[in-house]
Formats: C-alpha cells, sequence, structure tokens
C-alpha cells in the first residue's frame, strides 16, 4: 500500500498568500477586453500584453509537429543554426519543447524562431512559453475562446470572423453558454493567434475573447506502503483505532437515512478514473482531452482520479476492502488533465477542457463537480464563467484548497462559485500540510485516507488500493455528502446545498467561521437533519426584534434576509465594524433607502467588514455608510493593515452591494472600500468624499481582484499620494461600467486612479470629469501596469504632466474616447503623457482643445510608443513645441487620422512615421452648425446659437433667413458631432 500526497504537495516555484505583503495568487489569464458597455461586467484583459501578465520563459519555445515530417533535427538546425538542442516530448499529443541555446535566450531570438518555424511543413503550430506567477508553463493554441452577444447570429459572427485568418463557426461549442463559440485560427504563430484574439474582441459584438491556453498544473504526489481495511476509512466512521474516535463526518449514522441514490452523480473533474475498477459505483466517463477514449487514464502517471472517484462512490457491502462516502451515487469521470509522462504530479491542460466538462455537467444533469486540482497560475475569464454560468444553472462546485501548508487561495477552489475544502487529519486536527485562508469554505478528512487505485501495475501500488493524503480527498468526502444531501432533496437549489453544509458543519477550531476549517468539517448525519427555514429579521432603531444590526446578523442563518428600517445605527465600542457578516449568506437590505438609512462608523470603525468569504448571494442593498474609520487589520502574521475605512471585503469575500452610498470615510487604504483577493460587485453605488492616507480614496483592490462596479458615481474622494477615486495593486483586473468620476483628487499621482503591479482595469463608457492631480495623471496614473478606455470622456481634467493619463513601463489601450480641455498645467502631455518603455494604441478617439504649459498639447512620448488610428486631434495648445503631439526618443505612428488647427508646432520632435491616410493641416475644417469653428458640434456651439437667439443675420443664424430661432436650433442638433 502507499500513503499517496495529493497534486498540491510539494514545492512551488511561487507561492501565493493571503497577506497582503506577501505574493499574490496569480491572477490574471490571457483574455482580452471587449467594448460593449451592457456586456461588460468581468471583462478580461488583452492577450496582446501577455508580458505583463506572465513572463516569457526565453530558455525555450513550443511546437506541434508532425515528427514524421520534417525530421525534429532540420527543425532545431532552422530556429538556432544547429541542430545540437534538447527536444522534450510532452505528454499531449505532438507537443514539444525545444531547449533555446543560453547564448541565444532573449525574447528577439524567441519571436524571429517562432515566425520562421511557423512557416515549416509539419509544423502545426510555434509559440513562446510564458510562465505564470507560480512559475508554471503555459502557451497558446490554435483555438479562440470568443463569447459574442447572445442574439448574434453564426452567420453574423463569421462576417466578423471573415478576414482575421480565422475559421467560420456553425454552431456553438457548449450549448449552456450562449455566444460561446471555439475558434480556429488559420496561423501556426501563437504570436498571432494572441493578437487575433486582441483585435477580435475591440468590437461591440464581442462579450469577450481570450486563447485557449495550454497549461500545466499539478496533481500528484508520493506515498509509502500499508495495509488496508475497511476500518481504516477513519473519515467515514472513526472508532479511535487510528485516530482520535468521532473525528469524522459520521457518515455510518448517515447510512441509516440514505447511502445515496444513484440519480445523484458526481463529476469527477481530473486525469482520468478507471472505467472498469471493480470497486466504484460509477456511469460511463468522457474524456475532453482528445477526441478518443472514454473517461479512463491514457498513460501510466493518470493515477490521480481514481482514488478520488473512490472517495465519492466506491462500492458498498461487496466484500472489498473500502467504501466511499455516498456508495449509492455514481461518479462519473471528465477527464481534463494529461498527466506528464515522468509520474511528477504534473499535468496539462487548455481552458476549453475545464469548460467542456462544466458544460457536460449541465447538459447531462449532474449535479456536483470535484475538482481536487490547482492551476499553476494560470486563470481564464471563460472558466470563471463557467463555473458561475452552470452553478445559476444548478451545479454545485468543490475543489480542493491546496497542501501549501501555508496562506494560500488555490485556483479554481478561490471562485466565489466554488466550495473550497482545506484537509482534517485523523487525530481532529487540521492537517499540518493544508492550505489555508479565510476564504476556506469546509474542512473534510484528507489524510491517511484508504481509497481506490488504478488495479495491477498501473496503479500508485500493485495491490488496487492505497492510503492517500491531501486535500485533493477531502474535497470529494464534501461533494459526497452533498450527493447524499440531494439523494433526499433534490430539488434543493446550490446555495440551499451550500447552506446545509455550512450549517450542519461541526465547528471545530475558533467559534463560527475561522481560517483553517471555514464552517468546520462536514457531517453527513447533521446535513441529512438539517432543514432550511430561511426566516426575515427585522432592525429599527426601536419596536423591532432587534435594535442593532449586529445582533441581527448573528442570529441569522445562511439564506435569512434582514430588513432594516429608517435610523442611524452605531456599533458596539471595541468592535473593528458596525456591521460584521461572518461569511453569512445575507440578503441585507433597508426598507426605505439609503436616502434614510445610515450606517454611522462615528469616526471609529468601519461600517461592513466581510472577511470571511461571504459568496456572491450576499447583498448589502439601500444604506449609506458614513463617517467610517479603517480599524488595523491582521492577516494573522503580525503586520497591520489599515484599510477599507467604510467597507471592507478580504479572503474571497465577494458580496454585491447595491444603491448605498459611501461618504466621509478615511483609512490608509481604501477610504471608501477596499477589496483583497476579492470579486465584489457595487451597483448604482454613490462614492464621495472619502479619504486614503496613501492611496484610493475611493476605492482599492490588490491582489487578484475581479470586482465589477457598475452605474457609480466617484466624486470628491482624495488620496494623499495616489488614486483619489480608485487603487489597483498586483494583478487586479476590476471593470468600470457607465462610471462618473468628478472632482476627485490626489497629491501626486492619478487623480481618479493609481495603477500598478500588472493591474488591468477597464473602463466602459465612463465620465473622467474636473479630477486632478498635484504631480501625474489628471485622472490616471498607470505603472508597470495597463489600463483599458473604450466610450469614454475626459473633460477638465489636470495635472503637472499628464493631464489625463501618465505612465511609466505601462500599456494603454483607447477607443472611441473624446478628450477635451484636459491640462498639464506645468509640463508635458495635456492628455497623455507616456514615459519609460510605455506603449500603447489608440483607435477612433478625438483629442480636442487640451492643452500643455510645456510639450505636447495633446499627447507627449519620451522614450515610449504609440499608434494612432482614425482618430481626430484638433486645437490643442503646447507652450513650446508640439500643439498636438510631441516625440522624444519614442516611436509614433499616424494612420488614417486628421491632425489639424493645433499650436505651436503640431508634430514635434523626431521618431515618428505617417503610415498613410492622415490629414494633417494647420486649420481645422467647420461645418454648418460649428459655430466656434472647432470642427466638432456640441455644446459650445448650443450656447453659442442660445447667446444670439432672437438677434438679426448673427453668425448662428443657419439657415440664413435673418433671424436665429428654432430653425437653427434644429439644424444645429440634426449636425450634433464631429464635422466629416
Amino acid at each position: 500500500m502507499l500513503i499517496l500526497l495529493d497534486p498540491f504537495w510539494g514545492e512551488h516555484s511561487m507561492r501565493a498568500f493571503c497577506a497582503f505583503a506577501l505574493t499574490a495568487v496569480a491572477a490574471s489569464a490571457l483574455t482580452i477586453a471587449s467594448t460593449n458597455a451592457e456586456l461588460a461586467s468581468n471583462k478580461p484583459v488583452s492577450p496582446d500584453v501577455v508580458e505583463d501578465i506572465h513572463h516569457m520563459d526565453v530558455s525555450r519555445i513550443a511546437v506541434q509537429i508532425n515528427m514524421a515530417e520534417p525530421a525534429p533535427e532540420v527543425l532545431l538546425h532552422d530556429a538556432f543554426g544547429h541542430g545540437e538542442v534538447e527536444l522534450q516530448q510532452l505528454a499531449v499529443e505532438d507537443w514539444f519543447f525545444i531547449e533555446v541555446p543560453a547564448a541565444r535566450r532573449s525574447e528577439a531570438v524567441i519571436r524571429d524562431a517562432v515566425s520562421m518555424l511557423a512557416t515549416r511543413d509539419g509544423v502545426a503550430m510555434a509559440t513562446p512559453v510564458y510562465l505564470s506567477n507560480e512559475g508554471s508553463p503555459g502557451m497558446p493554441t490554435s483555438t479562440l475562446l470568443v463569447r459574442f452577444q447572445e442574439d448574434l447570429l453564426p452567420q453574423q459572427a463569421n462576417v466578423l470572423l471573415a478576414g482575421r485568418g480565422l475559421q467560420p463557426v456553425t454552431e456553438l461549442a457548449w450549448p449552456t453558454f450562449p455566444g460561446l463559440y471555439a475558434v480556429t485560427s488559420s496561423s501556426r504563430n501563437g504570436l498571432d493567434v494572441m493578437q487575433a484574439a486582441s483585435d477580435l474582441a475591440k468590437h461591440p459584438a464581442v462579450r469577450h475573447a481570450e486563447v485557449d491556453m495550454l497549461f500545466q498544473g499539478k496533481s500528484t504526489g508520493f506515498g509509502y506502503p500499508n495495509d488496508p481495511g475497511f476500518e481504516s476509512c477513519w473519515g467515514l466512521h472513526n472508532d479511535g483505532t487510528y485516530g482520535t474516535a468521532d473525528a469524522d463526518m459520521d457518515i455510518l449514522e448517515a447510512w441509516a437515512t440514505t447511502t445515496g441514490d444513484s440519480s445523484i452523480e458526481v463529476l469527477i473533474m481530473d486525469t482520468g478514473v478507471q472505467q472498469d475498477h471493480p470497486d466504484i459505483n460509477q456511469n460511463p466517463g468522457v474524456n475532453f482531452t482528445n477526441d478518443s477514449g472514454d473517461g479512463g487514464p491514457e498513460n501510466n502517471c493518470d493515477k490521480h482520479g481514481t482514488p478520488v472517484a473512490g472517495c465519492v462512490s466506491a462500492i458498498l457491502n461487496n466484500n472489498l476492502l473500502m467504501t466511499g462516502a455516498a456508495p449509492g451515487c455514481k461518479s462519473v469521470s471528465a477527464r481534463c488533465f494529461s498527466s506528464d509522462w515522468f509520474c511528477s504530479g504534473g499535468w496539462w491542460s487548455q481552458y476549453s477542457h475545464t469548460v467542456s466538462a462544466l458544460d457536460y455537467a449541465v447538459v447531462n444533469d449532474i449535479e456536483i463537480t470535484n475538482n481536487s486540482n490547482l492551476y499553476g497560475g494560470w486563470r481564464s475569464f471563460t472558466i470563471d464563467e463557467a463555473y458561475e454560468a452552470s452553478r445559476e444553472a444548478g451545479v454545485v462546485h468543490f475543489a480542493s484548497a491546496g497542501n501549501t501548508g501555508d496562506w494560500y487561495f488555490g485556483y479554481p477552489a478561490s471562485l466565489p462559485s466554488v466550495v473550497s475544502v482545506s484537509a482534517l487529519d485523523q487525530y481532529g486536527n487540521f492537517a499540518a500540510w493544508s492550505s489555508y485562508c479565510p476564504g476556506i469554505t469546509l474542512c473534510a478528512p484528507g489524510q491517511w485516507i484508504l481509497s481506490t487505485d488504478r488495479t495491477g501495475t498501473d496503479g500508485y501500488t500493485d495491490e488496487d488500493y492505497a492510503y492517500v493524503d491531501g486535500t485533493s480527498f477531502a474535497s470529494p468526502y464534501a461533494a459526497a455528502v452533498a450527493a447524499l444531501v440531494l439523494s433526499e432533496r433534490p430539488e434543493l437549489s446550490p446555495q440551499e446545498v451550500e447552506n446545509i453544509l455550512k450549517a450542519s458543519a461541526v465547528d471545530y477550531g475558533d467559534p463560527g467561521t475561522d481560517l483553517l476549517y471555514g464552517w468546520g468539517v462536514v457531517n453527513a448525519n447533521n446535513a441529512l437533519g438539517e432543514v432550511l427555514t430561511p426566516e426575515t429579521h427585522e432592525v429599527c432603531p426601536s419596536g423591532c426584534t432587534y435594535s442593532s444590526l449586529q445582533d441581527a446578523i448573528d442570529a441569522a442563518s445562511n439564506g435569512d434576509t434582514i430588513l432594516v428600517g429608517p435610523g442611524v445605527y452605531t456599533g458596539a465600542p471595541l468592535t473593528p465594524a458596525v456591521m460584521q457578516t461572518n461569511g453569512k449568506q445575507l440578503i441585507i437590505q433597508s426598507t426605505n433607502g439609503a436616502e434614510e438609512t445610515f450606517i454611522d462608523g462615528e469616526g471609529v470603525r468601519r461600517g461592513l467588514l466581510c472577511e470571511k468569504g461571504e459568496p456572491i448571494d450576499t447583498v448589502i442593498d439601500g444604506f449609506t455608510f458614513q463617517n467610517g474609520q479603517a480599524v488595523d487589520y491582521d492577516f494573522g502574521d503580525g503586520v497591520l493593515w489599515n484599510f477599507g475605512g467604510a467597507i471592507c471585503c478580504v479572503s474571497a469575500s465577494s458580496p454585491r452591494i447595491t444603491n448605498c452610498v459611501l461618504e466621509n470615510s478615511r483609512a490608509e487604504w481604501g477610504g471608501g472600500i477596499y477589496g483583497y483577493v476579492s470579486d465584489f460587485r457595487l451597483e448604482n453605488c454613490t462614492i464621495r468624499g472619502n479619504t486614503a492616507d496613501s492611496y484610493g480614496g475611493g476605492l482599492y483592490v490588490a491582489v487578484d481582484c475581479r470586482s465589477v462596479i457598475n452605474d457609480c458615481l466617484f466624486t470628491d474622494n482624495t488620496a494623499d499620494i495616489g488614486g483619489g477615486a480608485l487603487g489597483c495593486y498586483s494583478n487586479d483586473e476590476p471593470v468600470f461600467n457607465n462610471c462618473v468620476f468628478t472632482s476627485n483628487s490626489a497629491l501626486i499621482g492619478g487623480g481618479v486612479g493609481f495603477i500598478e503591479d500588472s493591474s488591468l482595469p477597464i473602463f466602459n463608457g465612463c465620465l473622467f470629469e474636473q479630477n486632478s492631480a498635484g504631480s501625474f495623471g489628471g485622472a490616471l496614473y498607470v505603472s508597470t501596469a495597463r489600463a483599458e478606455m473604450y466610450d469614454c470622456e475626459f473633460k477638465d481634467n489636470s495635472a503637472s504632466n499628464g493631464g489625463v493619463l501618465w505612465t511609466e513601463s505601462s500599456n494603454i489601450e483607447i477607443e472611441n474616447t473624446l478628450a477635451s480641455d484636459n491640462v498639464a498645467t506645468s509640463g508635458n502631455g495635456g492628455v497623455i503623457c507616456l514615459t519609460s518603455n510605455s506603449g500603447g494604441m489608440m483607435r477612433g478617439s478625438t483629442f480636442l482643445e487640451n492643452s500643455a504649459d510645456v510639450y505636447g498639447g495633446a499627447i507627449s512620448l519620451t522614450t515610449a510608443n504609440l499608434t494612432i488610428q482614425e482618430s481626430t486631434i484638433s486645437l490643442n495648445t503646447a507652450g513650446n513645441d508640439g500643439g498636438a503631439l510631441h516625440v522624444n526618443n519614442g516611436g509614433l505612428f499616424l494612420q488614417n487620422t486628421i491632425v489639424c488647427g493645433n499650436s505651436a508646432e503640431q508634430i514635434a520632435g523626431t521618431g515618428w512615421a505617417d503610415q498613410g491616410g492622415n490629414t494633417i493641416e494647420d486649420d481645422c475644417e467647420s461645418c454648418t452648425g460649428d459655430i466656434d469653428g472647432n470642427g466638432l458640434v456640441g455644446i459650445d456651439d448650443l450656447l453659442s446659437l442660445l447667446n444670439y437667439w432672437g438677434m438679426v443675420n448673427s453668425i448662428a443664424d443657419l439657415n440664413e433667413d435673418g433671424t436665429t430661432d428654432i430653425k437653427d436650433l434644429l439644424i444645429l442638433i440634426g449636425a450634433w458631432g464631429f464635422c466629416e
């Protein structure tokens, strides 16, 4: 026998911790944003900035080749000039790594070699290799995952694909996810495929697009011999022989009620489950890694899935050695991962394999999934969306937390739509190697677990069973308990099942939820006896059951509603917040709205603290959070952090906050609201008059946050350093849809936003007006990060340099955006100032009547590159050179762009290129209705017309009938917009 340590055991090149100061969980996948504001929730980032997210591995490239043609040595010689290069075959059909000679290891050489190899006969794909923040390799395939608007027909989609080197589509790839297609590129160059995804997603009919990355995660570990026997199944029933009595899930007691119904299935997303195993109760599986196979293992190292399935549905009373926790239910194998050929615990997979498995669960009415794997720091927006959509369709998801023995929250367990499970040992203690974090949902037995092994010599042992360790086996135990619950009550929703498991768990550790056990150790007998009766609790200053919000929250159970009457609510002395939701799934709603219902921190505490993995179904609706003050927060390492003056959401807490006001609150980071490893949502909220002593006066997100902010107003927020309205730090991807930012300010940089450390905020349809910074970026300061702006307007923003935007070592994307009357008060770039190897793209935008005191009335480039296409840059001014554009040791590329009426010299400096179709004139052409002659019929022209109203033969007499009247007004309105 073996004791097997599961996929998460072992050394990691980089670990992600739940402490602000420690290394972050790798947050970003190679994804991209679209320009459609209405469908922009949870927008991903652009794959053309892969180097900003994952690092290129210059030591190797990847190829998919036919081994017969051409000979591998010919390929190697072509790539690097000689054949003495190592070729390593991967456990994925026809894929190889080519080692790059030490003397040739540079990004330029990699790109050249990839471009050359992609043209060779027999090469299906050549691509750079990228490393995640956890050091796991990944590379583009020829497939894009594209989600169009749901009402777009395939023939309409094909019009968008035409001319992009992408093959037409005929039907949905996954019926569960409307509008989602797998699109194949005709290019054999991975760089081209990433660029194709980036270009495609700019279209407003595209919700999102990303490359279907081939990436490496981790599966198995190692073990040592021991003897089996049912009495050793302590996780099911612990009599003390092999541990501490009753340190178990009370499965034996639960079996008096049910051993599970065969109609309830658990999908095992893994490396395959032996389909003919004599001791696993299962339905036929499916293989998503290739076109053949039935869900069973495919190589000698595909060992992990079989013991995972055994934990769920190993057969009862068949005179074999053990049984699963839900032996009457059925496992179904979904092979999503291909183990490497070294049996090192690593595997290869593509994003689409996981998406296919989740779709399969919905289409085939499978109630539960289990994923006992880590994705090595790779994260996909399509996978995120698939987990959430399939949960909404009725599927309950479980995943292993990890085996790092420290603060860690692995993906996909970190998703708010997934139940994350840590591990208990046989003595009733938290397993020393189990990962922990406040986002943990539940704990289950995971050490010295007897389970099924592949039979014969293909298993971890040759004895058909093995003892295994790891959260990989705790997670399916928890999933099995969910299967027992659904066997008795199949009508329950995923949220109801999750709430039952939480309410019935045995509370180990600190009272309530904690970072080790979550809600506690799953208990099957308790869960079968748990009856959910959601209640409504009323709170008001007097005359109700509760006058204290916290008392009502403490009394409430998961799924309850708390109705709060009008009044002012304050917290108890020495508490960190007026409300602490303690990980519960609650709806907390005011009866009279934010205008009459106040959560008052009294200047000594914040209004709301969510710190224990509050799920996405938690709703806070209709409150004014005022006078909040962040109380120092300790993640457990003794370091104190001061964040979240009004609201603080940390450690996978992802509530939805709607119709609220956050005002007059203060913190060092995030005066209004703070998120850490959180996907909180803000909808129709006002964030005003808040202060940050460092960064993010209104909002601050840090480490792997994918928050969505819709229809919110940020006004009069300030930061003493940067980001008057918001700040982003470390791999965040917040999305702002239809938001207004006005009169925010920062002492140094980013009157609206301070963006840094590989973060990628996306702004869709937002207005930035009258924001200011003392030094850099009146609206946005971007450092070693990226920002994307679509259909936005920037007006009357100011800073010493970069009236709107200032960057260093960053990338920007601007499309269909208007910038007017912005000022660089004492430096360069009335709108944009790019520095220090920054770069970007600007399309279809207009920069009008901006100014800079020194260089670049609209745009200034210093050691930076910018491409401008189909845009208008007019009537901007600079105190020195470059009324429109100034280039200092950089690259400016103009195409189909109008540059007119700027002063002084319109384009100054060297290093710019006319790529055709440009109009560069000293004066701008005007048109009917353009009273002020700036090439735009707009509000200034309307005001002029009203000023001349009734006058005879004025310049506002557009129809020249002698009088300025309603006829002229209608002409002006009809001509509204830019002159053509």
